[in-house]
């Protein structure tokens, strides 16, 4: 929201903070959802607000809040928040806009407040029009003054982009270092999987060898046991 803490609290008629909603008889509990300070249930007809006393044809409803142990997101807000994010500069935290239209949008909202919302139309299409009029202008001096201030523009641009530039740049290389070491470790690790497993192959042939050289042993000494007995 855009209401500050006072503001909302200001309009605000009731604190819900019960956990249950309805009693036992499913009437409205205080301090819950549905409080009856909140406004009236259209199903309820002959009931009053207890806030304004109106009936439920003419109780508009009325503001609560919920205070939270620490802020949280409002997911209503972050398309908004986005694009406000989006239309400002990272270096100097201003609009990208130029001076001459937050001048323009600055009129028409005041004269939006002082209820002229014609005349707010017309200052808007008057101001884009003329901006027109001084693009197309065959005048050589208005035109040179025109070209001069757009390279103005163009040159204080970049040089609010050049440390970001700078910065991303930077980046950029950290990255590419980064994966630099991590391609070169890589390649040290399956080299040394590769030894591992001949040693290990190695030592599994060995150990497969021992054992078959002692079970011909064994079966050599069975042998002659046997035939010493039948003898």
């Amino acid at each position: 929201s855009f209401l500050t803490d006072q503001e909302i609290l200001k309009l605000s008629c009731v604190e819900v903070h019960n956990q249950s909603t309805f009693d036992s008889l499913q009437n409205p509990v205080p301090n819950g959802l549905h409080d009856k300070r909140l406004g009236v249930s259209p199903f309820d007809r002959n009931a009053s607000c207890l806030t304004c006393g109106l009936t439920s044809n003419y109780c508009p409803g009325h503001h609560g809040h919920i205070s939270l142990v620490a802020p949280i997101y409002n997911p209503f807000m972050i398309k908004d928040l986005y694009r406000l994010m989006k239309s400002k500069c990272f270096h100097c935290h201003h609009l990208r806009i130029p001076e001459h239209k937050i001048d323009i949008f600055v009129n028409c909202l005041k004269l939006i407040k002082a209820g002229e919302v014609i005349q707010s139309q017309r200052l808007k299409q008057y101001a884009s029009a003329l901006a027109q009029d001084l693009l197309s202008s065959k005048d050589p001096e208005l035109s040179k003054k025109v070209a001069q201030a757009t390279a103005n523009l163009q040159t204080s641009a970049a040089k609010n982009a050049s440390p970001a530039k700078k910065q991303a740049q930077k980046l950029k290389q950290q990255q590419a270092k980064q994966q630099k070491v991590d391609e070169e470790n890589l390649r040290t690790l399956q080299r040394r999987t590769n030894i591992w497993k001949e040693q290990f192959e190695h030592d599994m042939l060995s150990l497969i060898a021992d054992i078959e050289q002692n079970e011909g042993r064994k079966f050599s000494q069975t042998s002659d046991q046997t035939s010493i007995m039948q003898k």
